[in-house]
């Protein structure tokens, strides 16, 4: 075989910079020329070993266990943990096994039923590693994903993600999305064709020895929390299915992103103000939010009627319709089609806190389903939902069931719990949210938290900062209706307010004589003092809301994503639009 040798020290994720005159060790363990050694961050003066020292940590490298050494420490007293000196690597350009000649670029199958396209091919003393992307058949992904057969997903990690190489659990590095196995692991041979064209039922079906397609991929981003044993751990706190873009896919296998859009939508205006639509539309939170972004907001329907008087007269330009949802979709307005779209389904059967069945959840979780021919019908370049944390952690089943009917109208879907607290909603309001993007669209970020402890963000959005500034005369303002015969102690307004909720979720003034007034809840959910609510329920109407402060940061965002999409080259996306 031909090889390329390419000596290779791997360390773990937290050891000492190793490096010899010419080269250093990259992020994944492989050399890179260099022309010196970079001091490690902190170094002081005084930071320094004694000789005999160094040649103690020098013989603990050794591995020489026969004569132990002090563990060596720095003249400050710091120790110096020991380190593990893997062999080195040697990089491999092909290798035979078991008569097939492997190469980078070629994939494989392995013997539990996964894939993964080689990268790398790497020779120690002990053993030989082949290491590249992972990639799994949808039909062992569960009911998310289509159960297409010879369809295959793209497995990404990212973050903090455990290296199954390190043997203690609590250590952590930054993973590439790749995967290492050994020649036992190896089974044969596959092609597979990477392509974004969209799925036919007339592709080949054999199982064992046919053609196999990977048009989508799965990413998880992982974030490393210490656990109560004093370990780290990691969580998945963002999941992204995305269609390949054409630069994922195999030439012959590719249609450009306006193909696929055109395909989709027809042809894609290029406007000033991008069109919106707001279903369960509520008093009008979301919607408030989306024009704070620039959205011109186009149509609304919600089933309660004074939930819409209440968004009627606040967007009296916008079509709004008292309706459920399958009564809009029969009587369709002309202008269905929107650039953007939103949908809050009634969320209390998805609550943390439920217990008991309502007479009304069955309707509630038709309402959910009721949101894939929604889509189809106003085919909006990005979609975008929020709901209750409940549905993700305790009713997986039926956000799975959303993703897997956004994957079937060929839209990429990004998902995470968010806390409004992180983007200056003065409560601790743990919510989920999903976007997600039509053919040929490219799926728009998560905003970055704005507010928190850490250095450059705004400080939290407090209860004091929320309704400090609300005038004696605002609407829904009444002090003495908010009176209540008992007292509770009082507690500082300057923190965070519980979860706001349809009966106002046990909060009460920081005096502790009353409760919020109407407006006061209003502010707390971050409406500003024009926005109008009309009775009954207007309490209800608050806690059902989505805080238009989080709905301007999605937004935002989403419009930045469109406009780069539509034109990439013409200046700043963040230009000023007026409002109508």
């Amino acid at each position: 075989m031909e090889v390329n040798i390419l000596p290779v020290i791997e360390l773990d994720s937290d050891s000492e910079s190793i490096s010899s005159s010419n080269s250093t060790i990259d992020a994944n363990g492989y050399s890179s020329p260099a022309s010196s050694i970079s001091p490690s961050p902190g170094f002081r003066g005084d930071d320094f070993m004694s000789d005999a020292d160094f040649e103690a940590y020098v013989h603990s490298l050794s591995g020489n266990d026969e004569s132990p050494s002090p563990t060596p420490r720095r003249a400050n007293g710091r120790t110096i943990p020991a380190q593990r000196v893997l062999p080195p690597r040697i990089r491999l350009n092909e290798i035979r096994h078991q008569g097939r000649t492997y190469r980078p670029g070629k994939f494989i199958e392995l013997q539990d039923g996964t894939f993964i396209r080689v990268n790398r091919i790497l020779q120690s003393s002990d053993e030989t590693i082949v290491s590249g992307p992972k990639f799994e058949r949808l039909e062992s992904m569960g009911s998310r994903m289509p159960g297409r057969p010879n369809e295959l997903c793209w497995i990404v990690d990212q973050g903090d993600y455990n290296s199954s190489r390190h043997s203690n659990a609590s250590e952590y590095r930054p993973y590439c999305g790749e995967v290492e196995v050994t020649l036992s692991a190896i089974r044969r041979l596959r092609i597979i064709r990477l392509t974004n064209k969209p799925y036919s039922h007339s592709v080949d079906e054999n199982r064992d020895d046919g053609f196999l397609y990977c048009r989508m991929k799965y990413t998880r981003i992982w974030k490393r929390r210490p656990s109560e044993s004093g370990r780290s751990t990691a969580d998945i706190v963002e999941e992204i299915i995305t269609f390949l873009s054409p630069e994922d896919c195999q030439a012959s296998l590719s249609l450009s992103r306006e193909e696929l859009r055109n395909n989709w939508r027809g042809t894609v205006l290029h406007k000033r103000r991008y069109t919106f639509g707001d279903g369960f539309c509520g008093a009008g939170g979301v919607s408030r939010g989306a024009q704070q972004a620039g959205l011109k907001l186009s149509w609304a329907f919600d089933k309660s009627e004074s939930a819409i008087n209440s968004y009627r007269a606040n967007f009296p330009s916008c079509l709004t319709k008292h309706s459920e949802v399958a009564q809009f979709l029969t009587s369709l307005p002309r202008e269905i089609l929107v650039d953007v779209m939103h949908v809050s389904p009634p969320c209390q059967p998805f609550s943390p806190a439920k217990t008991i069945a309502a007479a009304h959840d069955e309707a509630n979780e038709a309402c959910l389903f009721s949101i894939y021919r929604l889509i189809e019908l106003c085919k909006p370049r990005v979609a975008t939902m929020e709901q209750t944390s409940g549905l993700k952690q305790r009713h997986p089943v039926w956000l799975d069931a959303i993703i897997h009917s956004l994957i079937e109208l060929g839209y990429s879907v990004r998902w995470r719990l968010v806390n409004c607290k992180d983007y200056g909603v003065p409560q601790s309001r743990c919510r989920l949210i999903l976007i997600a993007a039509g053919p040929g669209e490219e799926l728009p970020p998560f905003p970055q938290p704005t507010h928190g402890d850490e250095p450059g963000k705004l400080p939290l959005f407090t209860i004091l900062d929320a309704i400090s500034g609300i005038p004696s005369t605002a609407p829904d303002h009444d002090l003495e209706r908010a009176e209540r015969p008992f007292e509770r102690r009082p507690y500082d307004p300057r923190t965070l307010a519980r979860t706001l909720t349809c009966s106002g979720g046990d909060n009460f003034h920081p005096s502790g004589t009353r409760t919020f007034t109407l407006r006061e809840a209003a502010s707390l959910q971050t409406f500003p003092l024009n926005h109008t609510f009309c009775a009954p329920g207007v309490m209800k109407q608050i806690g059902n809301a989505v805080p238009p402060v989080l709905a301007r940061a999605v937004f935002d965002e989403v419009v930045k994503s469109l406009r780069n999409t539509d034109c990439p080259a013409t200046g700043p996306v963040n230009a000023p639009i007026t409002i109508d």
